[in-house]
């Protein structure tokens, strides 16, 4: 019954989807042709009549219609293509706008260069062949030679700048015009909406990227033109000093020459005063900027250096204060002037880390320490002293102005003239009656001799006319002495401020700080004097030119490059290392010096898991310097690793027990096993833990001696720390009393004696227990607990009790007996 309506239905379905699709393929206009002229009978809904379809049509259709959307499909996917195009090239100049914006400075490049070609000018000035009739200067030369070196210095910080900004904007030159070039962006879409939005966008993007395409051309030819002119100028640079090098070398080999008439004779070719002093103003003013300015980062570290020991002595000032109050002392000496002392003695170490110094600079330095001196030690002195000295300084300013004038002149060989015949003056009253600034100062006697002898060969060759060698002799002399002064005086304060260290740690009760600190006191002046007595002969050598050829024998020594084999080192590199290591190894000692146990009673906890980072921080220390000695001193990372290999191969024959130590020093470093001022046993030894070690320990016996062990026997052996986790430590007593005691009474006794004692801990309680029947006595046994550092003397003073309170109660302590009973035989 109801299958004819079935039937119906699935026709009237099918009917249905046929005429959707019908309806679509009208709608594109393209099926117009298809259907057939029979049409769809609805007047009756249960009878459906099927089109038919022409197969043929429909293909042909369908193959133009794919080949129509595959190029509207391919239209629209190169448009977004040149749209991300667009959007990549937009944000890259969006990226910089700033830039273009601003642009680059290409007028302050080439103000800068512009300035240094100006000074290069200034630089050269009295710079003349020797050769020629006229008076050549050789501090001039000097000057010149150290400011050209500046200028090259500050032209090379410019070359760097302009060439790092004339690449960066090669390289985005390159990126823009990479994306520009990109064919994508030219392909016009043939949807007219499609191309209505790419040319929108192109005319925005032109309207923006035309004007800072262009800037970024300019900015390139303007750098270009610049580092051209920067490559030119340094070559002026190079040449100007070789030549400068190559003159001073004449000059030196003529420098007893007569340049100027003998006295009373005024000389034609000397130079006006006004115009020497402008001059020699004008260039010692040129070269102290450009030193300044290109030395800052060494200069502020010099500076923070300054202030570090300032803080670091206000500190210790301080401290130092606050304990001599307490033992009614108040303090005295220059400890009292912390920024003073590191400031002075500073300036006259740091002067031997600064290289190719202009004198100006160090004629600064100079000054501000004898002013700090006459501030600090001058109120101590004597009159003499203080006489001899206000006389020194005034004849050591007047050869500083008399160094920095750059042209000869007749009054500057007047003004030689006093300076030789004041120094001499003085020279000669300090000879005659030696007047010693302190204690230990006799080798100034052999300073002034020397200077006296200088100052007399600069008078007779400023009567002859050799006015180089003259002004040679009288500035290297007055220089002479003040250097010495203050080298000796840097020595004494360092001395001095390890003298009040001392008693600062002596009035602390900490032993061993005071022995150490004595130690120093009584080492480290003596080393710094000869050190200082080098430094002030290198320091006395910079006057003469033969020290120009000492330090290009010497730099030639250490920087050629020598073979060994296939390996290429360098003398200056192996120093290089073996300096950065000795340095790291003394630094790791110095911590090791002022981090060790100050005294021995003294309980480890108060700094024991410090006394454990440190040790890791020595080995950091050192492991480092060896990296940085390495590094330095130009070993390739894979040379490195084939002398890793090899010591590799060295501790598997013969190094074992080294490097165990070693590895060991860090296991104990994180571990823990002990600290410094614990109580230890290891094998038959006992002692306390004075210092932990990279390598070994050492240990101090109660029997007072240092034993050094390494660190691999602390961890193989069985260690016994009695002070690990607290200072506490059981006491066994054995005390017998006779047979026939009352035994009660005598534990009574005992126990009373030990709960009465100070020292003796109430937690744990002490105990008095029956031990043993003995052959001659009754044992007890007295179990307590002390302190450690004191279980000896509570020991001691327990026994003694114990005896006494027996003795008075009636009880006696028996001593061994046996009874020998003798039989006679029948």
């Amino acid at each position: 019954m109801f299958e004819p309506l079935n039937s119906r239905i699935d026709a009237i379905i099918k009917s249905v989807s046929v005429s959707l699709i019908s309806l679509f393929l009208i709608n594109q206009g393209f099926a117009q042709d298809l259907i057939d002229s029979s049409r769809i009978d609805l007047s009756d809904p249960l009878t459906i009549v099927i089109p038919t379809i022409d197969s043929n049509n429909v293909r042909q259709v369908a193959e133009a219609y794919g080949e129509e959307s595959l190029e509207q499909f391919a239209d629209r996917q190169a448009h977004s293509i040149q749209m991300k195009k667009l959007a990549d090239l937009r944000q890259k100049y969006a990226d910089h706008i700033d830039y273009f914006r601003r642009g680059i400075d290409s007028s302050g490049y080439n103000k800068e260069f512009n300035k240094l070609a100006k000074d290069h000018t200034i630089s050269l000035g009295g710079f003349v062949p020797p050769n020629l009739d006229t008076i050549v200067s050789s501090r001039n030369l000097t000057v010149s030679e150290v400011l050209i070196r500046e200028l090259r210095d500050r032209l090379m910080e410019l070359r760097d700048e302009v060439n790092d900004k004339y690449a960066e904007l090669l390289d985005l030159r390159i990126e823009i015009d990479s994306l520009s070039a990109d064919t994508s962006l030219y392909l016009i879409p043939e949807d007219s909406l499609l191309f209505e939005e790419y040319w929108y966008r192109v005319n925005a993007m032109n309207e923006t990227s035309n004007e800072m395409y262009l800037r970024l051309n300019s900015d390139i030819e303007s750098l270009g033109t610049i580092t051209i002119r920067v490559d030119t100028l340094q070559n002026s640079f190079t040449n100007d000093i070789r030549d400068l090098a190559l003159v001073r070398l004449i000059l030196a080999g003529k420098t007893g020459k007569k340049m100027m008439p003998a006295w009373f004779e005024p000389s034609p070719r000397a130079d006006s005063i006004p115009e020497v002093l402008y001059f020699s103003a004008k260039k010692n003013k040129l070269v102290f900027s450009y030193y300044i300015r290109n030395n800052r980062p060494l200069i502020g570290m010099f500076g923070g250096v300054i202030l570090l020991v300032t803080f670091f002595l206000r500190g210790f000032r301080r401290r130092l204060r606050d304990i001599l109050r307490e033992n009614g002392e108040e303090l005295t000496g220059v400890v009292k002037r912390p920024l003073l002392i590191s400031t002075f003695v500073l300036i006259n170490l740091g002067q031997f880390f600064f290289t190719q110094t202009p004198f100006v600079f160090q004629a600064l330095l100079w000054i501000a320490a004898c002013l700090i001196l006459s501030n600090l030690v001058v109120p101590r002195w004597s009159w003499k002293q203080i006489f001899l000295w206000i006389g020194a300084l005034l004849v050591f300013v007047i050869a500083i102005v008399v160094n920095l004038l750059l042209k000869a002149s007749d009054l500057e060989r007047y003004i030689l003239a006093a300076i030789s015949l004041l120094s001499i003056l003085l020279g000669s009253i300090y000879w005659l009656k030696p007047v010693e600034i302190d204690r230990g100062a006799r080798w100034f006697r052999f300073a002034i001799l020397l200077m006296i002898l200088l100052e007399i060969g600069s008078l007779g060759t400023n009567t002859y006319g050799s006015y180089n060698l003259a002004k040679l002799l009288g500035v290297a002399g007055v220089f002479l002495v003040v250097t010495a002064v203050l080298l000796y005086w840097t020595v004494q304060l360092i001395r001095e401020v390890l003298q009040w260290g001392h008693k600062y740690y002596q009035l602390k009760g900490e032993e061993v700080m005071s022995q150490k600190m004595e130690n120093v006191t009584a080492s480290i002046p003596g080393l710094l004097y000869h050190l200082l007595i080098v430094g002030w002969l290198y320091l006395f050598s910079h006057n003469f030119y033969v020290q120009h050829f000492i330090d290009q024998v010497v730099n030639y020594l250490l920087s050629t490059e020598r073979h060994l084999g296939e390996y290429s080192f360098t003398i200056s590199s192996i120093l290089t290392f073996v300096l950065i290591i000795a340095f790291s190894v003394l630094l790791a000692k110095v911590i090791s010096f002022f981090t060790s146990r100050t005294r021995w009673d003294q309980p480890a906890q108060d700094h024991s898991d410090l006394s454990n980072w440190l040790l890791l921080i020595r080995i950091s220390v050192v492991g480092a310097g060896i990296l940085l000695a390495f590094l330095a001193a130009g070993t390739p990372l894979d040379r490195l690793s084939l002398i890793i290999g090899s010591l590799g191969v060295g501790i598997g024959f013969g190094l074992q027990s080294i490097v165990n130590n070693l590895f060991s020093g860090i296991i104990i470093a994180f571990e823990r096993p002990f600290h410094i001022g614990d109580q230890i046993e290891v094998g038959s030894m006992a002692g306390t833990v004075k210092e932990i070690g990279i390598r070994s320990s050492k240990i101090k016996t109660y029997d007072g001696s240092d034993v050094i062990v390494p660190n691999g026997d602390l961890l193989n052996e069985h260690l016994v720390n009695w002070t690990l986790s607290d200072r506490h430590r059981r006491a066994d007593l054995t005390v017998g009393v006779a047979y026939g005691s009352d035994l009660k009474k005598v534990k009574e006794l005992a126990l009373q004696i030990l709960q009465d004692h100070p020292m003796v801990l109430n937690t744990p309680p002490p105990g008095v227990l029956l031990k043993e029947l003995n052959s001659s006595s009754i044992d007890f046994r007295l179990l307590f607990w002390t302190d450690v550092d004191v279980r000896l003397g509570v020991e001691n003073d327990v026994m003694f009790t114990v005896d006494q309170v027996l003795a008075e109660n009636g009880i006696e302590i028996p001593f061994p007996q046996m009874d020998v009973h003798i039989s006679r035989e029948d």
